[in-house]
């Protein structure tokens, strides 16, 4: 499980998406200063091949996070989430078979 998660986009502008996903994974979610990632990430894929520059170098630059906006996870939700994708297995388990191909197709 990563300490801490990253999000980008519309997503993570919205407090209750980012607290459900660092609840469901346990780990911290940092939220990074720029909106438009998928403009950044090609920008940096750009100079990265074109001029040379080193990956470290320029997501140190330009992947900075709002600390003061990081969403800790709550332990007891996280807790649950953790008891949900236990049972959720079990079930899987139970629908797919023995096989892992369930019962559709068969007669």
């Amino acid at each position: 499980i990563p300490a801490s998660i990253r999000l980008t986009g519309g997503a993570s502008r919205s407090a209750g998406i980012c607290q459900v996903i660092a609840d469901v994974f346990g780990a911290r979610v940092q939220r990074l200063d720029v909106g438009n990632s998928a403009a950044l990430g090609s920008a940096l894929r750009a100079a990265n091949g074109v001029e040379g520059s080193t990956w470290e170098d320029l997501t140190a630059a330009f992947c900075c996070c709002d600390e003061s906006s990081d969403v800790a996870p709550v332990l007891d939700r996280a807790d649950s989430y953790a008891d949900l994708l236990e049972r959720y297995r079990e079930l899987e388990t139970n629908a797919m078979g023995a096989s892992g191909q369930g019962s559709a197709g068969k007669s």
